[in-house]
């Protein structure tokens, strides 16, 4: 027992504590097996059952997977802490067996203490200890203590395996293949393996991609197949409410609302539960859409592209067209055989022609289409035909026939103008034995891409050999569409005059003006009247503010009044420049007129100003005594207005006489021509029909005979209104000679034997009609020579009052009236030279050009004429050799022929030399022609320039109240507005409609008649 210092257990107590350490072994292994089993089992059952109530996730079945490992790891470290890393020692045995065998108390560990020598006090002896070994060995002697391994463990761990494994034998027999699921689900949690349900479901995406905002349906099936077919399928999207769907035949429909944000859409039939990942996107919209029409080929037009997202293309019959778009996402398809690429997409080509709707759809990478299918309608639409007109012409002009009328054709067409033209067709004068007019010009050529056309026309009739008559124009338009005819435009319509007819025009309206200044001069007094009560009533009364609004209405008044005299000033000066372009007015007649719109500029420059000036400071009087003294100067000055009035009255009614004295002599002489005509066109005539009567003639014969007939009508008209105005003219004048020719005409029944005469040429050619006409022509000249007026010694025709004490020279006062009417003479001619540079191609181009080079000279002698009365005038010689010098250039230029910017630039020289010839003409002719120096400076102010400056031009059509536009209406004339009637030759002389349509009355009679 002893041995050295070490002492052992005795034998049997050795032997006991060998039995229990087995023991405990045994308990201790069944338990950590039983632990690590049953952990196993209990993760096994948890999985199980969660995967019937739902689809588990990864994470818990990673954490059941991971708690199942660390239950086996635990009980497996329980083990080892026992067994392997720390093994229990005699004495925690001895301590386990005396917990289980309280009557040892604490003798069995205290022999284990003596037993090893680590824990054997020091003080005690060998023999002391061996005896209480054997003591204590003794008393286990009886015991047995393998009793003493505590088992409760391993019962408890047997009981918890023996209840998990029979519900995990339970729960893999009745489901073998859930069973089997279920192990796999939880050895692997993040391996395939689906989960197994009872219900087993098909057709759910796991990613759905629906119309943002919209419902939508989602429909799945059951499998035939499941072991469970449920009633009732049952979703929910995020935390919305739960929706419920019949199971009907195997499938089940959810209807879900409209989504505007990206979730989640449970889904759950019996024990299959899954979820569908929902992505609300907007629908593709388009961006674009372009149709490439491809216009017919007579068009000539490359392709045009349009955008067309509006819904809605015109077209041009027979065209083509190919859409190309492109969405807010990527396509999958397109309708009508579109192709796609990406975003974008094209549908082939499509010939257009009837109106039709035509409707694609078009489909992007997810699915989703547009909302609605996309509607195109076409609109198809002909080719238009072109329009024409002219801009800066009025419907009717009145012009001489050696003027030139300048103005514009447009043409516009919705495609291309071809070319345009100016066409024109008379009426003929039968008096003046005239032949109906008729021809056309080409304007400018357009383009197939021209819509829009223009050009500069210059009708000149004297060029265009067209005699006084009506003239209707029209511009024509032409566009490129096979087979279609000429587009006209509406009619507009030139009168050409001869200068009596125009004469006379002049004369009507220089009457209108006369009576515009008896209304003025009426208005006037009555201004003064009213003055002159105010003027009583402030004297009467000391409160200047009680008169003051009166005033200021009566100043308006004077102003407004002053304002239509200053019209009436600038008609005049227009009339007058009008005047001047006929010789056949004369001189002496202009020069009073030109002198008139001097005196008119004084009164609307100064006199009436001043009255309105003192009126208005009268209504601004502070005191009574300043205002009658402002109301009083007023009156003074409007008395001395009222003075120049009527003697501008005055002199206006003697310069009306004087000019239809004059006017009386033209027009005897025109009917003298027209006479003669007809007596020689009979004489021509006679040998061809003696003896016969007009229907015994031949035909052609018979019309010619017939259009006499028609021009001794006309000369029977002529002279009655000749008659019958001069008649008039005695009883208002009381001037002797033309009381005798009255008479005469009156004695000598002229009117009646002219009628007299038409009538034989109703039955037959006959010596009687050729005397009568050869007579009266005769009579009609020795009439008008009668009278002709004398000579003026005055120079003025009782024309003074210019602002000296002398009148002006006659014989300066003549060349100088030459001069104006050269200087017009050469705007003329200008013109008529541009309008001739537009016709190169005519084959009488030369012809044309040198009559103007010969027109060029009989200006350049006329202005020699003149110039020899004006070579004492200081500065004069020089400028005449300067304008010669022009006026030669000019000459041979247009004799080579040439009509370009060289002869042009010569005559505009020739225009500005004019200019200053008359400007200094005016400056040098002396103190005692102040009248010529205002008349001057009235004419010149009227012919479109300052000396030196640019050098006019011709006028004619006139200004407009109104903008330069086209006129619309149809080609038959049906305008859509009213236009004012303008006199070609010069601006408009009345603004008024009303007043010049009087003025152009008698010429609307001869338009009938032509």
């Amino acid at each position: 027992m002893a041995n050295g210092n070490h002492l052992e257990l005795p034998a049997s107590v050795a032997r006991q504590l060998g039995a229990f350490r087995r023991g405990l072994w045994v308990a201790e292994t069944l338990a950590a097996v039983f632990g690590a089993v049953a952990g196993i089992f209990g993760a096994y059952l948890v999985l199980f059952v969660s995967d019937r109530l739902w689809e588990t996730p990864v994470w818990l079945r990673v954490l059941l997977t991971v708690g199942c490992l660390a239950f086996v790891a635990g009980w497996a470290w329980f083990w080892l802490t026992r067994w392997g890393i720390r093994q229990r020692d005699n004495r925690q045995l001895a301590r386990m067996i005396q917990r289980h065998f309280p009557k040892l108390g604490d003798r069995l560990l205290g022999i284990v203490e003596l037993a090893h020598p680590a824990t054997r006090p020091n003080n005690i002896s060998e023999a002391l200890s061996e005896a209480a070994m054997r003591q204590v060995a003794g008393e286990t002697e009886a015991l047995d203590f393998a009793t003493a391994v505590p088992k409760r463990q391993e019962r408890r761990w047997g009981i918890v395996l023996a209840c998990l494994g029979v519900l995990a034998v339970a729960a893999l027999a009745v489901l073998p293949l859930a069973g089997v699921n279920v192990w796999h689900r939880l050895l692997n949690p993040f391996g395939g393996a689906a989960r197994y349900t009872l219900a087993k479901l098909d057709g759910l995406p796991t990613r759905l991609i629906v119309a943002f905002g919209e419902p939508f349906t989602l429909t799945a099936k059951v499998q035939p197949s499941s072991e469970w077919i449920p009633a009732v399928a049952r979703g929910r999207y995020e935390k919305q409410p739960v929706i419920e769907a019949p199971v009907a035949e195997n499938s089940f429909t959810f209807q879900v609302p409209g989504q505007t944000a990206a979730g989640t859409f449970s889904v759950k039939a019996g024990d299959a539960q899954t979820a569908v990942q929902v992505e609300p996107l907007h629908r593709p919209e388009l961006l674009e859409l372009r149709a490439v029409v491809e216009l017919p080929a007579y068009l000539g037009y490359p392709p045009v592209t349009q955008d067309v997202r509006r819904g809605t293309i015109e077209l041009v019959a027979e065209s083509r067209f190919t859409l190309n778009g492109r969405t807010s996402r990527e396509l999958a398809r397109v309708d009508q055989g579109g192709q796609v690429a990406g975003a974008q997409f094209s549908l082939p080509a499509l010939a257009v022609k009837a109106p039709e709707t035509i409707q694609f759809q078009w489909e992007d990478a997810h699915g989703l289409t547009a909302k609605a299918p996309f509607k195109l309608k076409l609109n198809v639409v002909d080719d238009q035909p072109p329009r024409a007109d002219f801009r800066g012409l009025q419907r009717i002009v009145a012009m001489l026939e050696d003027e030139v009328l300048e103005f514009e054709a447009v043409a516009e067409d919705d495609y291309g103008v071809r070319a345009l033209q100016l066409t024109w067709t008379g009426g003929g004068n039968t008096a003046a034995s005239v032949a109906a007019a008729k021809g056309e010009l080409a304007v400018t050529e357009g383009g197939q891409l021209m819509r829009e056309l223009s050009g500069k026309i210059h009708f000149a009739p004297k060029t265009l050999r067209i005699g006084p008559q009506r003239i209707e124009l029209r511009a024509v338009a032409n566009d490129y569409r096979p087979g279609r005819e000429p587009v006209e435009s509406s009619p507009y319509y030139v009168i050409i005059l001869d200068k009596t007819e125009h004469a006379k025009l002049v004369q009507r309206e220089f009457d209108r003006l006369v009576e515009k200044l008896e209304e003025l001069q009426r208005t006037e007094e009555a201004l003064f009247e009213r003055n002159e009560q105010l003027q009583r009533e402030i004297e009467k009364s000391r409160n200047p503010a009680e008169h003051a609004e009166k005033l200021a209405e009566q100043e308006q008044a004077e102003r407004r009044n002053t304002a239509e005299l200053k019209k009436l000033e600038s008609d005049l000066a227009k009339l007058t420049k009008e005047a001047l372009r006929n010789d056949q007015i004369g001189a002496d007649v202009v020069a009073q007129w030109a002198e008139l719109v001097a005196q008119l500029a004084e009164l609307t420059k100064s006199a009436m100003p001043k009255v309105s000036t003192a009126l208005q400071q009268a209504a601004a009087s502070k005191s009574s005594g300043e205002q009658q003294g402002n109301t009083r100067e007023a009156l003074q000055r409007q008395e001395e207005v009222l003075k120049q009035l009527a003697a501008a009255l005055k002199q206006m009614n003697q310069a009306g006489e004087m000019m239809q004295a004059g006017n009386f002599v033209g027009r005897l002489r025109k009917m003298a021509a027209v006479e003669k005509t007809i007596g020689e066109k009979l004489t021509e005539l006679f040998p061809q029909t003696i003896g016969a009567t007009l229907d015994q003639i031949a035909p052609a014969l018979r019309i010619k005979v017939q259009r006499i007939g028609d021009q001794q009508f006309q000369a029977q008209q002529g002279v009655q209104q000749i008659r019958d105005e001069m008649g008039s003219f005695v009883v208002r004048t009381q001037q002797e000679k033309y009381r005798r020719v009255h008479r005469e005409m009156v004695e000598m029944k002229v009117v009646e034997d002219l009628e007299r005469l038409t009538g034989l040429l109703d039955k037959k050619v006959s010596q009687e009609g050729i005397a009568g006409a050869q007579q009266w022509t005769k009579q009609l000249n020795e009439w008008a020579d009668r009278l002709q007026p004398p000579p003026q010694d005055d120079g003025g025709g009782g024309a003074g009052g210019g602002g000296g004490n002398q009148k002006p020279d006659p014989a300066v006062v003549a060349a100088i009236m030459k001069l104006m009417r050269v200087r017009l003479g050469e705007e003329d001619l200008r013109s008529h030279t541009r309008a001739l540079d537009t016709r190169r191609a005519d084959p009488d181009y030369r012809k044309h050009a040198e009559s103007l080079s010969d027109q060029q000279a009989q200006l350049r002698a006329e202005t020699a004429e003149a110039g020899a009365v004006l070579q004492g005038l200081q500065g004069v010689p020089e400028l005449l050799g300067k304008v010669d010098g022009a006026m030669k250039d000019a000459t041979f230029i247009l004799a080579r022929p040439q009509t370009d910017l060289e002869v042009i630039a010569a005559e505009t020289e020739v225009i500005e030399l004019l200019s200053d010839l008359l400007d200094q003409a005016g400056k040098s002719s002396g103190g005692n022609t102040a009248g010529l120096a205002a008349m001057m400076q009235a004419l010149k102010q009227q012919q479109g320039s300052q000396p030196g400056k640019n050098g006019g031009g011709s006028e004619a059509g006139g200004v407009s109240e109104r903008e330069n536009v086209p006129v619309t209406g149809d080609p038959a004339g049906n305008a859509t507005e009213r236009r004012n009637v303008n006199k070609g030759s010069g601006p408009d002389l009345n603004k008024v409609p009303a007043e010049f349509r009087e003025a152009l009355q008698y010429y609307y009679e001869k338009v009938e008649k032509w």
